[in-house]
């Protein structure tokens, strides 16, 4: 099914047993949605139904794919010329005797322009008879008094190749060829000496411009876009050139190399994860992957607290793991999760400091009030870079806190 044009096509994976275990840790993940904690003004969206976690509840995972091209431009830094040689003479063996003397006298002569012999070859050797009089006019006249008939010569041919290593050369040693006797010019072609590296460039320019239309794919289709699935490679024709020499003639002016330009495609796939119908509408938008972000604990005001703040997203589920230090010992203090500004928080659990000051804290869940259900956390939401870890102690306030950044 067609989702945008350009190519972009959105396939569907929803075989579980046929899914690797990545790709089914990015299922489970995908089955949280974000939970309103408490009011319009106090969304805590770092926690998810547990319900939605069920296995009777899997997203789905699909695969948007598009095509991304890529084309670089530069100078050619390399030229071939293709040159012929020929001759005339009564017989077959003397046409071509005399092709090929002439050919050796171009070859001779670039070589002393400096052309390596790796860089010459000859080929193309043909004789054939021709009549120097009356060619086209059909069967010669006979009887007495007839013109005697057109005389039939041979007429030899030999063709060199010659590779340019610099293409700023090309015109000057097409002027050498023929002021040494080559007496046609049937290419002149420019190039690069290293198309490979082009080619690799101008794919990785295409894979760049892939993603722009997989995230306008995704978008109108209510989509997240994940990472790369698969590229593949869609080469398309050899390098193209802006510009070609002059096909005749003994002068090197009017020979412009212009640019040449080495292009490709490349089909990238990427994942995207979308909630499955049993999520709850306000679940949002799932991201499709998990990790770990670490944060340090900072102290409030004249308190002197410190630690860190770990979140870990495994497919199993979001731990956090919250290390306090320079707590009064003995004294329960209470950690709880917001978002940035908001009034309402849900809890995480308690933080007994034991004779040192020291405390820690695991949690899986987050509590609504005293008498709400736990509520699962989830990674993906947790890390939005809006989220407050805060340590606080009763009757005082928050002494402690710590804000999860964007994974």
């Amino acid at each position: 099914m067609n989702w945008c044009p350009e190519h972009t096509q959105l396939a569907r994976r929803t075989d579980w047993n046929a899914l690797p275990i990545q790709r089914r840790a990015l299922v489970r993940l995908g089955l949280a949605g974000s939970l309103l904690l408490a009011g319009a003004a106090g969304i805590v969206a770092a926690v998810r139904p547990g319900a939605a976690y069920a296995h009777d509840a899997l997203a789905e995972i699909l695969g948007i794919t598009v095509l991304g091209e890529g084309a670089v431009a530069v100078r050619p830094d390399a030229a071939t010329l293709r040159l012929g040689v020929e001759a005339n003479a009564p017989s077959p063996a003397g046409a071509l005797t005399q092709a090929q003397q002439g050919a050796e006298r171009v070859l001779q002569r670039l070589r002393n322009a400096g052309v390596a012999e790796s860089d010459v070859q000859t080929g193309g050797l043909n004789v054939f008879p021709i009549q120097m009089e009356g060619m086209g006019r059909g069967p010669a006249p006979s009887g007495p008094g007839a013109p005697p008939a057109p005389a039939t010569v041979y007429r030899g041919s030999v063709s060199i190749t010659v590779r340019v290593r610099d293409a700023s050369r090309a015109g000057q040693l097409l002027d050498v060829a023929i002021q040494a006797g080559a007496t046609s010019v049937s290419e002149l072609t420019f190039g690069a000496a290293n198309t490979a590296a082009l080619r690799r460039e101008a794919l990785a320019v295409a894979i760049r411009d892939a993603r722009p239309k997989a995230e306008a794919a995704a978008a109108a289709a209510g989509l997240t876009l994940g990472g790369v699935r698969s590229v593949v490679e869609q080469p398309y024709g050899g390098p193209r050139l802006g510009g070609a020499g002059g096909m005749g003639g003994g002068a090197a002016e009017g020979i412009a190399p212009g640019q040449l330009e080495v292009a490709t495609q490349a089909q990238v796939t990427y994942d995207v994860v979308r909630p499955s119908a049993g999520a709850s509408a306000g679940a949002g938008q799932l991201a499709p992957t998990v990790g770990t972000a670490s944060v340090p604990l900072e102290p409030v005001g004249r308190a002197a607290v410190s630690g860190t703040v770990t979140a870990r997203g495994t497919e199993q589920g979001t731990t956090l793991v919250l290390i306090a230090n320079g707590l009064e010992p003995g004294v329960t203090y209470r950690a709880q999760l917001q978002v940035r500004g908001a009034a309402s928080f849900g809890t995480l659990g308690e933080l007994v400091a034991d004779t040192q000051g020291r405390a820690q804290l695991t949690a899986t869940e987050a509590r609504v009030s005293a008498s709400g259900a736990p509520t699962p956390l989830d990674y993906v939401a947790l890390v939005d870079g809006e989220h407050v870890i805060s340590v606080v102690l009763p009757g005082t306030g928050v002494v402690a806190e710590a804000v999860v950044p964007r994974a």
